[in-house]
């Protein structure tokens, strides 16, 4: 059974039906609510296109363009796409699990975890570079599962290239990586970083990102300016444990479900 088959089956329809339902309640709320003030800074962005910014890569100002070319400057118009990555990661999140030996219900149920999850429900109604990290990651961890269930090497091109994308959108996406490369390393998977695949991805990822390395170099390194002021006034009023109690509390009622999934992982 061809790829696109297996995605349409009816064993994955439950998601698909999921996936429109979280762009529904995205579309019917789209409006309810003025513009945060962050999403006037990567809104802005679009009139000065560049490959870097002090706080961000420039994937953000992109779509910024995109929205505001399409739908002109309205809410509607900045909101639609993280609508619509909202949805992408609904699809993504029951092709992982499927990839993880889940059946419908646990495709499903991983599926409406997300949806109601008052952290990401707000990710998918804001214009911020969060929606879109959090497809991208989810996106590379599909690819990962397909690289340990086939050991095909040109899922480590797929990977490269989501992971290029993905350090355009939001520099954190380098903890992922590193971490993602640790566990590699780390277990019997680290067979596989002997074959060319892993190393022509990496090569793609830093292909796609250096233009912005390149733009980070010429300005001086603005995003570590921004990172030491972020720690001064915002991360030193923060204790590790606050801040790990609130990583639950926002997940609401799908932390303990999350918390299982980590521990059964």
């Amino acid at each position: 059974m061809t790829t696109a088959k297996r995605f349409w089956n009816s064993e994955f329809n439950p998601v698909i039906f999921l996936a429109i339902v979280t762009l529904g309640i995205h579309l019917v709320t789209i409006q309810n609510y003025g513009l945060h003030r962050d999403e006037f800074l990567y809104i802005a962005m679009k009139d000065h296109l560049a490959w870097g910014y002090l706080e961000v890569p420039p994937f953000i100002a992109v779509i910024a363009k995109i929205a505001g070319t399409l739908f002109g400057n309205t809410i509607f118009a900045f909101r639609i796409f993280p609508a619509l990555f909202s949805a992408g990661l609904v699809l993504l999140i029951g092709l992982i699990t499927r990839e993880l030996g889940g059946k419908r219900f646990a495709q499903g149920f991983a599926a409406v975890m997300f949806i109601f999850s008052p952290a990401y429900l707000r990710t998918g109604a804001l214009f911020m570079p969060n929606v879109f990290e959090h497809f991208f990651v989810g996106l590379a961890i599909y690819l990962v599962a397909k690289i340990l269930n086939t050991e095909n090497p040109r899922y480590w091109l797929a990977l490269g290239a989501v992971a290029g994308v993905g350090l355009l959108t939001k520099y954190t996406l380098l903890l992922f990586i590193f971490a993602l490369g640790l566990g590699f390393f780390i277990t019997h998977q680290r067979r596989q970083l002997a074959g060319k695949g892993p190393w022509l991805g990496m090569g793609i990822a830093l292909l796609l990102f250096l233009p912005n390395l390149l733009w980070q170099y010429g300005h001086g390194w603005p995003i570590a300016e921004h990172l030491r002021t972020l720690a001064v006034n915002q991360l030193a009023n923060v204790e590790p444990g606050s801040f790990l109690t609130m990583q639950l509390l926002v997940l609401s009622w799908a932390a303990p479900f999350v918390v299982a999934g980590l521990l059964y992982l």
